[in-house]
């Protein structure tokens, strides 16, 4: 390595350390989840020990040709930071434009290349580009080369091979990409097929990069983050499904789900109009006692108006006050996972 070549890589080295700096040196993460990481919720979690929130993921070229789109899918506010917008899409031209549009309300850009639902193979985007190498490589080079934010992915395990997973991302952190989170499981891992988290897949890929990698996967129990970060050696976790059901986890406290809806509905009625993220939230945080009292998920399925909703928190309420809210054993997490 030449004397120039070993002054560029220390001023690499120093910005890198700076955006991991500038995102707080978080450990715990709230994942990017379609309709569900909404600013409400960010900043409920926020309150519950969650250092770093991302957006939901957005559609690059609906972003950046429908307004409608951009006012119902974005919105940050002051205490809403760190924070990073998620952009999936397959045309860097696309995605510089809708970066720009961000760029001075957030604190960096992720770009999505771990979602594993058929709306992405449609598009061509999100873990669907995992198997075109050089697309992605190309795509990411044109993003980094060409906007002064800073640019991270996510990604997920792209087979057993964990070389493809390796060499993708020695590529990306070559091209600037300031962090990595990794999802250990493959795009066919999910829903009724979902399998435990491949660790040893991120502990690889952060034994070998320099940059910030975030553990993504199998955390239900709070000893779970400690043990993921000890063995993968990751410099945070990221959670999705057992946040959902608990906002409150990253703080480890016994606190009352229904004291937890109550927030979040406030936060709501404060920060959101859009009634359809508050059924999607409250039957997640309320799925055990959904279980027991049919009647009150019946109730939620027909909210529709503010005053919907509003009658379902008087009685749900009620219901915890006058001691007969009962819950089941069965959780919204566990819902598919029966064998692990």
């Amino acid at each position: 390595m030449t004397e120039s070549d070993s002054s560029e890589f220390m001023q690499k080295r120093e910005y890198e350390k700076t955006f991991w700096e500038k995102v707080g040196k978080p450990k715990h993460v709230l994942a990017p989840m379609v309709d569900l990481s909404e600013l409400p919720f960010r900043l409920l979690c926020r309150k519950y020990n969650c250092h770093l929130t991302f957006t939901p993921m957005l559609h690059s070229r609906n972003f950046v040709e429908h307004e409608k789109y951009r006012k119902g899918y974005f919105k940050t506010c002051d205490i809403d930071k760190p924070v990073i917008a998620q952009f999936c899409g397959n045309n860097s031209n696309i995605i510089l434009n809708a970066i720009d549009i961000v760029k001075n309300e957030v604190t960096a850009v992720d770009l999505n290349l771990g979602c594993p639902q058929q709306i992405a193979k449609k598009g061509n985007y999100g873990a669907f580009l995992l198997h075109k190498h050089d697309e992605v490589v190309h795509l990411v080079s044109n993003i980094t080369n060409n906007c002064d934010i800073p640019i991270t992915c996510k990604i997920r395990k792209i087979d057993e091979d964990y070389q493809k997973t390796l060499n993708l991302c020695y590529d990306l952190q070559s091209r600037n990409v300031q962090m990595i989170t990794v999802h250990g499981r493959t795009k066919e891992e999910k829903g009724i097929n979902i399998k435990q988290c491949d660790y040893e897949i991120i502990k690889i890929i952060k034994e070998r990069l320099s940059i910030p990698i975030i553990a993504n996967g199998s955390i239900e129990n709070f000893d779970d983050i400690q043990k993921c970060l000890s063995y993968t050696k990751a410099n945070a976790v990221m959670c999705a499904e057992i946040i959902l059901e608990k906002p409150h986890f990253f703080s480890n406290k016994n606190t009352n789900i229904v004291d937890i809806a109550n927030e979040y509905y406030d936060l709501f009625l404060k920060y959101e109009s859009n009634t359809k993220y508050l059924k999607g939230h409250l039957f997640k945080m309320l799925y055990k006692y959904f279980q027991v009292h049919t009647d009150l998920r019946d109730l939620l399925n027909d909210c529709h108006t503010i005053n919907d909703y509003l009658h379902f928190q008087t009685v749900l309420n009620e219901k915890r006050n006058t001691g007969v809210l009962t819950e089941s054993t069965h959780s919204w997490y566990r819902r598919y996972r029966k064998s692990f």
